[in-house]
């Protein structure tokens, strides 16, 4: 199966000072990542600083990913919070490498995203071809 890693950044306060209203945004991130891989029966590989205590600009999860339904589902998550605003950015990691920011991308790179995690897993799952 593939793995998909997510960095999401947390949206900036008015202070670096402002050590509450940044764990409270921490904290707020951490709850809508919890909350889409239970609502997608998502397995987490790993949850890095998500749940740290100390509050983090930028955290990263990998999740491991069987199908391009499942990774449009997560982008549509990923879009709603970036134009909500309750995320400054998300860079999506592919298995292959390839990296996407959510602040800058578009429909279309979605739809490769998207085709890309598809085709990669047919490959592991089609048979052999015998020639």
């Amino acid at each position: 199966m593939d793995t998909l890693t997510l960095r999401i950044h947390r949206p900036w306060t008015d202070s670096f000072d402002d050590l509450e209203g940044r764990t409270r945004l921490h904290r707020e991130r951490a709850l809508m990542l919890h909350a889409m891989a239970d609502q997608l029966k998502l397995p987490v590989l790993d949850w890095g600083d998500t749940d740290n205590q100390y509050p983090r600009e930028v955290v990263e999860i990998v999740l491991q990913i069987a199908s391009a339904v499942i990774a449009t589902q997560i982008s549509e998550f990923l879009t709603r919070w970036w134009k909500e605003r309750k995320v400054r950015n998300v860079e999506i990691v592919t298995p292959a490498g390839s990296s996407y920011s959510l602040s800058d991308l578009t429909n279309e790179e979605f739809e490769q995203l998207s085709f890309h995690l598809w085709q990669s897993r047919q490959r592991q799952t089609d048979p052999p071809s015998r020639a």
